[in-house]
């Protein structure tokens, strides 16, 4: 009998903090949708409300309907995709030559590029402003895109690394025994084993673009 109270009242325990840690969790999400229901002077009043007095889609309409707000979205989508295209494409290449081919100064070139990620971003702001700035790529997409690649672009080199490096090379061997080269069995039988980690890749770069 004790020993059942004890497991119960763990259990309860163990509930409590799910409980809570659900509600931490929900409650910005669960603010968010309601104040998006609000009309604007309820979201501007000195009072919050939790249930808004008046139903409004306004915000809605606004989103779906203002061609600024539909410009913006426009060029997010068209920046992330070709930032998360270019970044699996190059990544892959990248961490294929790194898991496979033993050249001089593989492990230095490999810590240079892992050095890249201890600098803040903000540091390489001014940086990327000038050299834009002097090959006149100020405002343009190109300019965007090279941005968020450089920030990306390493850590999805050391993941590819790491995926390749996880594919058995023997699979590669009776490839070439097949004849083919080198390219072909990149892309033929190592790259589509490494799909999952070119998607974490490609996602992991687009989410970055798009939260900046």
């Amino acid at each position: 009998v004790i020993a059942w109270n004890n497991r119960l009242t763990l259990r309860i325990v163990v509930y409590i903090l799910i409980i809570g840690i659900l509600v931490v969790t929900l409650f910005p999400v669960a603010w968010m949708l309601s104040t998006s229901l609000k009309t604007l002077g309820e979201v501007t009043g000195k009072t919050p409300r939790w249930i808004p007095s008046t139903i409004s889609l306004e915000a809605y309409k606004t989103v779906l309907t203002d061609p600024a707000i539909l410009t913006f979205f426009k060029n997010t989508l068209i920046v992330c995709s070709a930032v998360a295209l270019i970044n699996i494409f190059l990544a892959s290449l990248a961490g294929y030559a790194f898991s496979r081919f033993d050249f001089k100064g593989r492990m230095s070139l490999m810590m240079a590029i892992l050095a890249t990620q201890m600098f803040p971003l903000v540091l390489l702001l001014i940086a990327l402003y000038y050299l834009f700035f002097r090959l006149r790529l100020l405002d343009t997409y190109i300019a965007l895109i090279l941005s968020y690649l450089s920030f990306s672009l390493p850590f999805s080199i050391w993941m590819m690394k790491n995926f390749f490096d996880s594919i058995p090379k023997a699979l590669e061997d009776a490839a070439m025994v097949d004849g083919c080269n080198r390219i072909k069995v990149l892309f033929r039988v190592t790259f589509p084993l490494a799909v999952p980690g070119a998607l974490v890749a490609g996602l992991f770069s687009f989410l970055n673009g798009w939260n900046n």
